[in-house]
């Protein structure tokens, strides 16, 4: 599944395939992505990309910590005020933004990059 160009914003993480393609002005609305380890982060440019799935690996990796667990298959991670409950049951791993009800599920880095910008104002990025 390919992301649409409009869910994406500068800074985001995303998988995609190596490509060689010049920068473009910056208002042309494509983008392109620096590798690092086969993860890319979008830059101004053309590329394909597809999502990287959440998982709890990511959320620490973002800087999230471990605030609560119920010892079993549930977890919350907190970051400046932000609460994920992240689940796994069997091989499947899910994450869910705490705002209220229902909870929102949500299935990329990209996603939880743009939910934490929109909230804060500010980049989730590797620490």
């Amino acid at each position: 599944m390919e992301i649409k160009h409009t869910e994406l914003r500068a800074g985001n993480f995303v998988k995609s395939e190596p490509v060689s393609i010049p920068k473009l002005g910056i208002n042309t609305g494509d983008y392109m992505a620096i590798s690092a380890n086969g993860i890319y982060q979008v830059e101004i440019g053309v590329f394909k990309a597809k999502p990287i799935l959440l998982n709890e690996r990511w959320l620490i990796n973002l800087g999230f910590k471990c605030t609560w667990t119920d010892g079993k298959n549930r977890k919350e991670y907190s970051i400046k005020g932000l609460y994920i409950f992240h689940y796994k049951i069997d091989d499947t791993e899910f994450c869910q933004f705490e705002s209220g009800q229902p909870l929102v599920k949500i299935k990329s880095v990209h996603h939880l990059q743009n939910i934490y910008y929109v909230l804060t104002g500010k980049e989730l990025t590797i620490k």
